[in-house]
């Protein structure tokens, strides 16, 4: 996409039924004022994850409130992750979920880490556990690629029926805690 002033917005994407990535949209040279928000995109790639990509030369251009893939078999690309009391280490997710229902816990507990991030990569928690979730920061009980940075440097508290939201950025691996509501 060489184009300025493009919108892709709102929109439900899944192809192909094979193991290679594919690229949906290109932000080529001279891409500018161009926007990708709220859209669901998978094309079925176990290794790429490639859903987009910007060409160094394009410039500001905004992707946003966009995730990467939907889950099979669920709505919107939202699932059930049932977590245990206590710590939460390096907490599997699946390579291609998105939003997650927390469910399990009938008391104090805690998350440390994830896995399965990639450059960009959004995921949002909804704890229905009926108990408070603390995310904590750089937890040395999960394996270094799998933690989680908060912004303050301090563990984050999660009430029941809270949302908290994160980023994997893969310049410094870890995922970056970019939101709790």
């Amino acid at each position: 996409m060489a184009s300025a002033g493009v919108r892709i917005q709102d929109t439900r994407v899944r192809i192909g039924a094979s193991f290679n990535p594919y690229t949906l949209v290109k932000l080529g040279l001279n891409a500018t004022l161009n926007a990708i928000s709220d859209s669901f995109w998978q094309s079925y790639d176990a290794t790429g994850q490639m859903r987009y990509s910007v060409d160094a030369a394009a410039y500001g251009n905004r992707i946003s409130d966009s995730f990467d893939a939907v889950q099979v078999g669920a709505s919107n690309g939202v699932t059930s992750l049932f977590l245990a009391n206590g710590a939460n280490q390096n907490v599997t997710l699946a390579a291609d979920g998105v939003v997650y229902i927390i469910s399990g816990p009938t008391g104090a507990f805690s998350i440390g880490g994830f896995t399965n991030g990639f450059d960009g990569r959004k995921l949002e928690l909804h704890n229905s556990s009926g108990q408070t979730l603390t995310v904590n920061n750089e937890d040395g009980s999960s394996t270094n690629v799998n933690r989680i940075r908060c912004n303050s440097g301090v563990n984050g508290s999660v009430n029941n029926l809270g949302t908290t939201s994160f980023r994997y950025i893969a310049s410094i691996s870890r995922w970056g805690l970019t939101g709790i509501g």
